[in-house]
């Protein structure tokens, strides 16, 4: 009987634990992120870019935006590999023959996106390292904390 209920309670603090785990990339990426910072490989560029400040990645369930300045949002499927490593990530244009392949790692509040910056650079990279010959960029984006509305 004492066997038993050891068993009983070490069931229990396992399924406390198992639902006291970090959400999966899925959930704990929705939400806007803003640039922070871009590196090429060549130069480092800090949101201090007037131009780069504007980018955003806007993420809701299965879709995608990817914005410049003011523009409006076209929302795209997007997948996420979060089981790979390196992580990766696929958005899908609606007018693109191809998808776009980045890696990326997510950790809290920051995501960093690794992806050829030249036109046509569909390959996905293989690596988190900006390399110019390559056209290989990384981004560094924050997310953007949601303001509360007065009522």
């Amino acid at each position: 009987m004492r066997m038993l209920a050891l068993l009983a309670v070490g069931l229990f603090a396992g399924s406390l634990l198992a639902t006291d785990k970090k959400p999966k990339d899925e959930e704990a990426i929705l939400g806007t992120w803003a640039f922070e910072s871009i590196d090429t490989g060549e130069e480092a560029t800090s949101g201090k870019s007037k131009e780069l400040a504007k980018l955003r990645f806007t993420f809701k369930k299965g879709e995608a935006a990817i914005q410049f300045g003011g523009e409006e949002a076209k929302f795209m499927p997007f997948k996420l590999g979060d089981t790979t490593d390196p992580k990766t990530m696929d958005m899908t244009p609606e007018d693109a023959k191809q998808a776009l392949k980045f890696l990326y790692t997510l950790d809290a509040d920051t995501l960093v996106v690794c992806l050829h910056n030249s036109p046509g650079g569909a390959d996905r990279p293989t690596e988190f390292k900006p390399n110019k010959g390559n056209s290989i960029a990384l981004i560094t984006l924050k997310r953007v904390k949601e303001e509360k509305k007065d009522k």
